[in-house]
């Protein structure tokens, strides 16, 4: 795991290693909603920036880790995005907590 990761992870302050920055014409590369089992991640653009949303709990913003990885400051999580088709991820998948939980987009 690179350094930069692990400590993102443990909520210390990491420099982005891209700083990916999406913007409002590319922001469906990775908005929409992310089913595994009864669980939702919805994940949204606004104000020039992703943020993500899993069931009840609370809207957070993400912050660009590589075009694949995003992170959350106020939480040790991260998301990985994968297998794009069409321009959109079609799956992303949550590690937090050592728990790495899949999830596949079922709406845009």
């Amino acid at each position: 795991m690179g350094q930069g990761l692990r400590k993102a992870l443990l909520g210390e302050t990491v420099v982005p290693a891209t700083g990916v920055t999406p913007t409002a014409a590319s922001a469906t590369r990775w908005t929409g909603i992310y089913a595994s089992g009864a669980a939702r991640f919805v994940v949204t653009f606004r104000e020039g920036r992703l943020f993500a949303k899993l069931d009840a709990q609370s809207v957070l913003p993400l912050f660009g880790f590589s075009p694949e990885v995003f992170l959350f400051k106020v939480v040790p999580a991260q998301l990985t995005f994968s297998k794009e088709r069409a321009g959109s991820f079609q799956h992303l998948e949550l590690l937090q907590n050592g728990a790495r939980i899949p999830f596949e987009r079922i709406s845009p």
